[in-house]
């Protein structure tokens, strides 16, 4: 699951919460995450362009991948 981003609109201040990616976005600062008050409820957007990760894997590159330097030969099998 993605971690998303969310800032108050108030005090400009940020959570990150781990949410489904179906998941709806929050509106308000939700009660489990540190920063809540239950007597002021804290208008929340979730930031654009957060929650998705990139993750590379595998064992490296291919001799082919990278730039022939000049003046060596070619490898024959």
């Amino acid at each position: 699951m993605p971690t998303y981003v969310y800032i108050c609109d108030e005090t400009g201040e940020e959570f990150e919460y781990i949410q489904g990616i179906n998941s709806n976005a929050f509106e308000f600062w939700p009660e489990d995450v540190k920063g809540f008050d239950a007597n002021k409820p804290k208008k929340v957007r979730r930031k654009i362009g957060t929650g998705i990760g990139v993750m590379l894997k595998g064992t490296g590159f291919y001799e082919t991948d990278y730039v022939k330097k000049s003046g060596t030969p070619d490898k024959k099998d």
